[in-house]
């Protein structure tokens, strides 16, 4: 049986001292297929916050942002719920949240999203950004009432719950102007992309990896692959700055094992965040 990769630590009473206030205080709100890069899991988590954090932030295509969505004080909810028999658990993640008003907006905005894939970021008062949605599942809108009221005073608005099945809560880290820049329409700009990943020259104890990182509008720093042999969780890193933007870069790695199944992926950095390919395998020989 493999090793299970995730850390487990003392859970005590509040979790620390910071406050610990309810409720949800800003929500974003795009489209999956808008979405250009997405952050990735901690391959090695070192502490149970890294269980759930996600690394690398997310990129909208060129022409796409997200969108903010109020919901009402002490009206937003987030939470995440067990689901499935033992031994094939997974979780669901809602959110709930009342946007006060009742025009034509609000109408417009429902038609638009009922039956779309949707990419969710949403803050909580307790300071942490919860994810809803990935390359693959978005979150959708499982059950909305937007109402008129009946008497004068009676609140009108719309009431909405986003649900989206995960196998746990994903969380990350965002700075003011990362929001900003999420939310601000990217024109023309480009990101830069990993392809061509893949290995060649596999022998006995060695193997040649390869991917061409491509720049376009955005500056990379750094370029490298990760590896490891399946079923052991240390990557080993080799990276380099100096590559050419659109043409292949290979690395050979040497001191593998005979007759042994490895796994590897390709990474960029930029804006000193990390961006990651897909998961790739080859056997030694």
């Amino acid at each position: 049986m493999a090793e299970c990769k995730y850390k487990m630590d003392d859970l005590r009473n509040g979790q620390g001292c910071d406050a610990m206030m309810s409720g949800v205080k800003t929500v974003l709100i795009g489209m999956i297929d808008d979405v250009a890069v997405w952050p990735q899991e901690i391959e090695n988590p070192t502490s149970m916050e890294e269980n759930v954090m996600l690394v690398g932030i997310p990129v909208m295509k060129p022409g796409k942002r997200m969108f903010r969505l109020y919901s009402k004080n002490d009206a937003g909810e987030y939470q995440y719920t067990g689901q499935g028999e033992e031994g094939s658990r997974s979780q669901q993640s809602s959110l709930n949240i009342y946007n006060p008003g009742f025009r034509k907006k609000i109408s417009g905005f429902i038609r638009a999203v009922q039956n779309a894939q949707l990419f969710i970021i949403c803050l909580t008062n307790q300071g942490e950004w919860h994810v809803m949605g990935d390359k693959y599942r978005g979150a959708v809108l499982s059950d909305f009432t937007a109402t008129s009221g009946k008497a004068v005073g009676d609140p009108n608005g719309a009431d909405m719950t986003f649900i989206y099945n995960t196998p746990s809560d994903r969380v990350i880290e965002l700075t003011d102007a990362q929001v900003d820049a999420l939310c601000t329409v990217g024109g023309d700009v480009t990101p830069a992309a990993i392809s061509e990943v893949g290995e060649s020259s596999v022998l006995a104890t060695g193997a040649t990896l390869g991917a061409t990182f491509t720049e376009n509008d955005e500056a990379i720093s750094k370029v490298g692959f990760r590896y490891k042999e399946e079923g052991t969780s240390a990557w080993e890193t080799v990276s380099t700055t100096n590559f050419t933007s659109g043409a292949p870069w290979t690395k050979a790695v040497t001191g593998l094992t005979s007759s042994k199944d490895y796994l590897f992926y390709a990474f960029m950095v930029v804006d000193g965040q990390e961006r990651y390919s897909g998961t790739y395998s080859f056997r030694t020989a």
